[in-house]
């Protein structure tokens, strides 16, 4: 529906549009539209995308996006976050955060908000 509102207001959109949603016992409720993936999002659909992103968005620019074979990586993905408690509110900063060079090989984690503490991670 939003691209359809927006071409018929003479829009031509290219890129991607993310649509933050909210499932509750009384519906879909809209919370926010982005011209970007959000991070969940993006950690899960671009590490599978064997096409090279680049000629990808160079494609979508020239529009001829019907062109490129996008070509995936059959295997399911998962996004898991792992926040302090109480985020986004008030939480405890600087946790010691352990177990990631544990991962097993194809498991990719992803940074935001962490920094090294005296060569540790929190």
């Amino acid at each position: 529906p939003v691209i359809y509102g927006l071409a018929e207001d003479g829009i031509k959109y290219k890129g991607v549009i993310y649509a933050g949603l909210m499932l509750t016992q009384k519906g879909v409720y809209v919370l926010e539209f982005n011209c970007r993936f959000g991070d969940p999002e993006a950690q899960v659909v671009i590490p599978r995308l064997q096409t090279d992103l680049v000629d990808v968005i160079d494609a979508i620019i020239d529009e001829r996006l019907d062109e490129v074979e996008l070509e995936w990586d059959p295997r399911p993905a998962v996004c898991v976050v792992m926040a302090s408690s109480g985020y986004p509110g008030a939480y405890e900063k600087g946790k010691l955060i352990t177990g990631l060079d544990q991962l097993p090989p194809g498991v990719l984690a992803f940074h935001a908000g962490t920094a090294l503490t005296d060569g540790k991670l929190v």
